[in-house]
């Protein structure tokens, strides 16, 4: 009995020391979680963070390539614009110049025309001169 009272004692004491060293693990298990705990807040603050700088950084690069598209379509127009009062310039000067070339060849024409009626009054004015000359005789 006296035994039984000490191996009692001995559990007990045995039972007291695993109770200490079990609330002392689990304390120190408490504290690595609070100590990760804090550390994945800290980085989840940083994830956030850089999540916060990309997202304005896509929003800023955004923003300037709708501000170039505004400006290419801008651009485009202004030359499409372009193109088009060349095309009417390139389109009168044609016009004109198909006149310039039909007036020359009316001229031509008539210059030819000219030139023929000249030869012919010469060659009239030259018979006559020979009738005139040949009944002076």
């Amino acid at each position: 009995l006296e035994r039984a009272k000490e191996e009692a004692a001995s559990l007990r004491g045995q039972l007291a020391a695993v109770q200490a060293t079990s609330t002392e693990g689990i304390q120190q298990v408490r504290l690595q979680l609070q100590e990760r705990e804090v550390e994945q807040g800290k980085i989840i603050e940083s994830l956030r963070q850089r999540l916060k700088d990309v997202e304005s950084g896509v929003a800023s690069e955004r923003n300037e390539l709708r501000r170039e598209l505004r400006q290419a379509q801008n651009e485009a127009e202004r030359r499409g614009a372009e193109v088009e009062r060349l095309q009417a310039s390139l389109s009168a000067a044609q016009e004109s110049s198909v006149r310039v070339l039909q007036e020359l060849e009316d001229k031509s024409a008539a210059h030819d025309n000219l030139v023929s009626d000249f030869e012919k009054l010469g060659k009239t004015v030259q018979g006559l001169e020979k009738r005139l000359s040949s009944t002076d005789q």
